[in-house]
């Protein structure tokens, strides 16, 4: 019979081992139910936007939404390298940029002006054109095919010579119908890009969100942590206007050491960096091409693309805060994308400071039906004025999503 304290070292064994096992779990939501649509502020309608697979979405100081969508939803199952998806490269061709109009709940999209290529959208981040108030320059990535697995159409290539993932930059008048595209960049560091964040009207952070492109590696990344897999990084890259590919284009390393780099977004006074797989947002401040951690947000579900949003009518209870979108049931995810079926999101709101603490509420959830997939949303306040309570409209897209939906949350 083995002694109490045999006993002892076994359960604290195991309680370690089986702890890192379970917070797994419940990050990838494998106890949690799909639930039919919740949204906090009880029961209420849901508006539908035109808008497919729009995987970020930014607000512009003009009111408008700007989002990178594709043109034909379904797509992402034959296409989409980010989920090792390789199947059918012409099915990356049909990408857009779209605006949406948050008063009138509707999108337009963009004619893309000098522009002919595959365009397979993911993140995107827009900044100001420092030479005109009117206008933005639009960063966005793009996973087209590359030329050889075009040509040749052989399934047995690398995964890193099947895409040949790239960042477009577009210039775009506030409120004109077009973008017109300045260049392609290339590098060889850019291999597996997710988000950007542009720091000028050719420059930006971009993350690589993952080491591995495929196979089992892939997948241990997958569902790895930081202290397992500290594998991905974020890049600084600046580029020449004049030229395009691989011309004119620097590219360092701006942090290194985290796990599945993926969303990147700005906040007051710095940025923040999301682990999605590992449901941690990094606050961060950038130092030059470097980006320094400070604090860190842990959050019971998968993240992605961040969002801050700044509460127009705090009085006192100011709810300004980081917006969180993402998976309630990651573990299903592929299963779902490949099957047709719906993704359940979830949405996130964690107030407060950096520095002084954050409290996180859930804002919004899904079966996968009314909203398949959450990977970016944003707020916009209500004037208080105009109800008896506290809210916001909430916008939310997703990867695999067939639209973009628009609720009211309480906050």
């Amino acid at each position: 019979m083995p002694s109490l304290v045999t006993v002892a070292i076994t359960i604290a064994t195991l309680a370690l081992f089986l702890k890192p096992v379970y917070d797994r779990a419940v990050t990838f939501g494998a106890f949690r139910s799909p639930t039919a649509i919740f949204h906090n502020a009880g029961a209420g309608d849901l508006r539908f936007i035109d808008g497919a697979d729009c995987e970020d979405l930014h607000l512009h100081e003009s009111g408008s939404i700007f989002t990178a969508c594709q043109g034909t939803q379904g797509t992402r199952a034959k296409w989409f390298p980010p989920l090792t998806n390789f199947d059918d490269p012409t099915s990356a061709g049909d990408g857009e940029l779209r605006v949406i109009d948050p008063k009138t709940f509707t999108s337009r999209k963009l004619t893309l002006d000098g522009f002919d290529s595959f365009f397979c959208t993911h993140g995107i981040d827009i900044i100001e054109d420092p030479k005109s108030s009117r206008a933005i320059y639009i960063h966005a990535v793009n996973h087209a095919p590359s030329d050889e697995f075009m040509q040749s159409r052989n399934a047995s290539l690398p995964a890193e010579r099947k895409a040949d993932s790239r960042i477009e930059i577009f210039h775009h008048v506030v409120g004109s119908d077009k973008a017109t595209h300045v260049r392609t960049v290339r590098h060889g560091l850019i291999q597996t890009p997710n988000d950007l964040l542009a720091t000028g009207p050719t420059s930006f952070f971009v993350t690589n969100d993952h080491f591995y492109r495929e196979g089992a590696m892939r997948k241990i990344e997958d569902f790895a942590t930081r202290a397992l897999a500290p594998w991905s990084n974020t890049l600084h890259v600046v580029s020449n206007a004049k030229e395009s590919g691989y011309d004119g284009v620097d590219a360092v390393h701006a942090l290194t050491g985290l796990h599945n780099n993926n969303g990147i977004g700005r906040r007051p006074g710095g940025i923040v960096v999301c682990d999605t797989s590992g449901g941690v947002a990094y606050l961060a401040h950038v130092e030059g091409r470097s980006i320094k951690l400070d604090e860190q947000i842990a959050y019971q579900s998968t993240i992605d693309n961040p969002s801050w949003f700044t509460d127009k009518y705090p009085g006192d209870n100011d709810r300004s805060g980081i917006v969180q979108a993402g998976l309630a049931r990651a573990i299903t995810v592929h299963e779902d994308v490949h099957g047709g079926k719906g993704i359940p999101p979830i949405v996130w709101l964690s107030s407060g400071a950096p520095g002084k603490g954050w409290n996180t509420s859930l804002l919004f959830t899904d079966d996968g039906q009314s909203l398949s997939s959450s990977s970016a949303a944003i707020l916009i306040s209500i004037d208080p004025a105009t109800t008896d309570k506290k809210q916001a409209w909430l916008f939310v897209s997703g990867f695999g999503s067939r639209r973009v939906v628009a609720t009211k949350v309480d906050l």
